[in-house]
């Protein structure tokens, strides 16, 4: 009975969804790669010695799946190198899946020493990793590369201060697991996991020696370049920091008259520079931060807000403060002063049988350089669908919808007045501003399948809709292929597009014009209707 019961068990769960399987083997050698943490749908499993792995009961649907171990770079589609591609999306439809197989290739690392100026190996020191990309707007400049080691960062203090949930950062599903490193009480450090290609090192001491990058220059674009190999170890020179005649400097603050509770945190930045050098605790009135420095230019960012959100009605102010340290004692205080209020809306759009509702729950976030690079403040719509800020620094702001929406429905415009803030961003300035916003059924999907010169289908490779207007830097959207090198691409707006095909491509290189030079003879043109889905069959493209 007990047998029979298992069996009916076993069967019912088939019945709700559908297995998955596959082998993932070394690149190199071809062989099986055992003790593999393999992630699908929320669950987690570990190939066996002959690499196989499993997941029974899968629901219909689109996942990325990941596998990670340590030595190695994530798994990815054959072939891939660029960091940032790793991972391959599985879908599951309602039929048997084929068996997947996975190919894993061994990771590279860096290593080296660390010594202050007297020739005294520096324990606890922090290397960090950085590389040529491309980002979200198309710029290419050195960022710095993921890695599994937590850091303080504007906006998790910004959340810290608003009594909002922090959790350790989860790595993005195209992100591969870096090891962060700190050197030893022999002063060396060990940097692995890494793809192939060109790195360069920010090397973080700590007063009194000058943050560097490898290999011991103060500003980013005269770091060296090296090149990382795939599979193997490289030995850089031994550094040597050089120390100088600190003083210290005090920030204090001064909040805004009508907040009571206010609190606020500082980060200090060599000016020009991304790293944060020291960051302080959460600060309240009267408090304040003190820290000694060596000589040079500063960038002081105080940020804060009200303790806790009190209902949908955040509160924040933010200020940047040059600093110049040259040996002696300084001390700056900050006033940070209430900023225009913001408030909105976030409702449906009206059908002829259906009236707009509000939506509740739909979580924005803001995010300017205008004051604080990269400094992002979060907003959710009430129960009724309002938008309410009490305070918001005055500054052009990009709003972004991070969750919320509910299913089947696309963010189609965001507008204060007349104007398209998702085209021209959200500007704040002397006065209140009112924002509206619009989810609608009606937007476009665009699918289809890419294959290769042979009519092979092409998995992980990466979709690109790129407007015929490079300036309206909303419609551009982006996608990767399953296995079976299909994609697909929501929430379309009605417009002029090409559409693009790479086996790999870097970062938001498509976002760049002088990348896209390169390929403009190529894409497929494709003209989006409102509500009217599109499938499109495309060509790989070769990369330049």
């Amino acid at each position: 009975m007990g047998f029979l019961f298992h069996l009916l068990l076993a069967l019912g769960l088939q019945t709700l969804g559908i297995r998955v399987e596959g082998t993932i083997l070394d690149g190199d050698t071809g062989k099986p790669l055992a003790s593999v943490s393999v992630q699908l749908a929320g669950r987690r499993v570990s190939t066996d010695l002959q690499g196989h792995f499993s997941f029974i009961a899968v629901p219909p649907g689109r996942y990325p799946l990941l596998a990670d171990k340590d030595g190695y770079m994530r798994a990815r589609a054959d072939g891939r190198r660029i960091p940032g591609n790793s991972g391959i999306d599985v879908t599951v439809g309602s039929g048997k899946q084929d068996p997947l197989i996975l190919h894993m290739f061994k990771g590279g690392s860096v290593t080296g020493r660390i010594y202050d100026s007297k020739g005294v190996p520096l324990r606890n020191i922090a290397v960090v990793p950085y590389r040529q990309t491309y980002d979200d707007a198309g710029n290419h400049r050195l960022r710095r590369v993921p890695i599994s080691v937590q850091t303080s960062t504007p906006d998790a203090l910004i959340r810290t201060l608003l009594g909002l949930t922090q959790t350790m950062p989860s790595l993005s599903p195209g992100t591969t697991a870096v090891m962060g490193s700190r050197t030893n009480d022999l002063g060396e450090f060990r940097i692995y996991n890494l793809d192939p290609g060109e790195y360069a090192f920010f090397i973080d001491a700590g007063p009194p020696n000058l943050p560097l990058y490898y290999p011991g220059v103060a500003n980013a674009p005269d770091a060296a370049m090296v090149n990382v190999p795939g599979g193997m170890e490289l030995r850089l020179n031994n550094v040597t920091l050089p120390s100088s005649n600190e003083a210290i400097l005090r920030v204090k603050f001064i909040s805004p008259a009508e907040e009571r509770s206010f609190a606020t945190a500082v980060e200090i930045h060599r000016k020009g520079a991304e790293e944060t050098i020291a960051t302080s605790s959460v600060l309240t009135a009267g408090q304040q931060m003190a820290i000694k420095l060596p000589p040079g230019a500063y960038d002081v960012d105080v940020f804060g807000g009200t303790s806790a959100l009190r209902g949908p009605s955040p509160y924040f102010a933010a200020q940047r403060v040059p600093v110049v340290m040259a040996g002696q004692d300084v001390e700056i205080t900050v006033p940070l002063r209430s900023g225009p209020g913001l408030t909105g809306s976030v409702m449906t759009e009206a059908t002829a049988a259906i009236p707009p509702r509000p939506i509740s729950g739909v979580q924005f976030t803001l995010r300017s350089a205008d004051i604080i690079p990269d400094i992002s403040m979060p907003m959710t719509s009430g129960p009724g669908g309002d938008l309410f800020m009490r305070s918001v620094p005055a500054a052009t702001y990009k709003v972004t919808a991070v969750s919320g929406i509910p299913s089947g429905m696309c963010m189609t415009s965001i507008r204060t007045g007349d104007r398209n803030v998702l085209k021209d961003g959200l500007q704040v300035a002397g006065s209140d501003v009112r924002m509206d916003v619009l989810l609608s059924a009606a937007a476009a999907m665009i699918k289809g399948t890419v294959t290769d010169s042979r009519n092979l289908t092409i998995a992980g490779a990466t979709v690109a809709l790129v407007p015929d207007d490079p300036a309206r830097s909303d419609l551009f959207a982006a996608g990767t292929t399953d296995q079976l090198g299909g994609f697909e691409l929501p929430c379309i707006q009605q417009g002029d597009y090409r559409l693009y095909a790479w086996a790999e491509v870097d970062g938001y290189a498509y976002r760049n014009a002088e990348f896209m030079k390169a390929y403009s003879d190529g894409g497929r043109a494709i003209r989006v209707e409102k509500a009217q889905n599109a499938t499109v069959n495309l060509r790989l493209l070769e990369n330049k």
